[in-house]
């Protein structure tokens, strides 16, 4: 039986996980793709990608990749990753979500979403106060009790799960009391910046916070992929801050429970691309543009 195009990336992402080279990393896409990580203004092609990972490599030469949960729907990629390396001479790990529209075997639309404080608060005195999160449960062996369910084969048939829908739409006006309501009562939500897993009863007053610093905030559903309880989704997250409107790519990893609840959500986005002051935001820019 032939292998799918997605196993075969699958097959060379991981190896270049494993062993991180130029060579292997520029093999991983389309002679027209693209990639955008956190830091970067817009994304690069051609020659900027190949100096992108040789900076990366040289900055972090014991930079590893674990692929641990996987998705795909027709094109239409999704990994979920721990990532590790050295940063400021101590041993940084931190989750990362890929979202990939490929050719083939190889990237034609890539983009990383992390949060680039969970690296750099190793080294930013600026961000110690970052260092005792809990978003590293996000790699837990408890949470990483789903590994390797990629394997599986997908019915197209039910892909789409109602609870996608009645959850986008519920961004498209979002009530920050509401949202509990789309959780089981042991769910919890890992987001960066928390202190913590939150479960239900607190995740009205996190969002009612985040609705007070972040005007009309909305999230539009781009992308997503679902299989036996597991959604992967890509948002476009829009509003205003301090009186200026904003763009920011989000995603989310979400397992559901049968009764198609959340039992567990992780999101990722970059709190750095948040920051109210754009100075502190570019000097950290030439710290840790992004590493895949």
């Amino acid at each position: 039986m032939q292998v799918p195009d997605w196993q075969c990336f699958m097959d060379r992402f991981a190896s270049f996980g494993r062993e991180p080279g130029i060579e292997k990393y520029l093999d991983l896409f389309d002679p027209r793709g693209t990639v955008k990580h956190p830091g970067m203004e817009k994304p690069i092609a051609g020659d900027e990608i190949a100096a992108f990972i040789s900076s990366a490599l040289a900055n972090m030469p014991d930079f590893l990749l674990r692929p641990t949960r996987w998705c795909h729907k027709h094109d239409t990629l999704f990994v979920e990753a721990e990532c590790s390396g050295s940063v400021g001479g101590r041993r940084a790990r931190w989750p990362a979500l890929y979202c990939l529209a490929l050719r083939g075997e190889r990237v034609l639309r890539g983009r990383a979403y992390y949060d680039r404080a969970t690296v750099l608060c190793l080294a930013d005195p600026n961000l110690a106060d970052r260092r005792d999160e809990a978003y590293a449960m996000a790699l837990s062996e408890e949470g990483l009790a789903g590994e390797g369910a990629g394997d599986a084969p997908i019915n197209e048939s039910t892909v789409e799960p109602i609870f996608l829908n009645a959850y986008a739409a519920h961004w498209q006006a979002p009530v920050a009391e509401r949202f509990a309501e789309f959780y089981s009562d042991s769910g919890k939500l890992l987001v960066p910046g928390t202190r913590h897993a939150l479960r239900p009863h607190e995740v009205g007053s996190y969002y009612a916070a985040l609705f007070r610093d972040i005007s009309d905030l909305r999230q539009q559903s781009e992308a997503w992929a679902y299989r036996a309880g597991l959604l992967f989704v890509e948002w476009r997250m829009s509003g205003s801050k301090n009186g200026d409107s904003f763009e920011l790519g989000t995603a989310d990893r979400i397992t559901l429970s049968e009764d198609g609840r959340i039992v567990e959500a992780v999101s990722y986005f970059d709190t750095l691309a948040l920051d109210a002051s754009e100075g502190s935001r570019k000097k950290r820019q030439t710290v840790f543009a992004g590493i895949d």
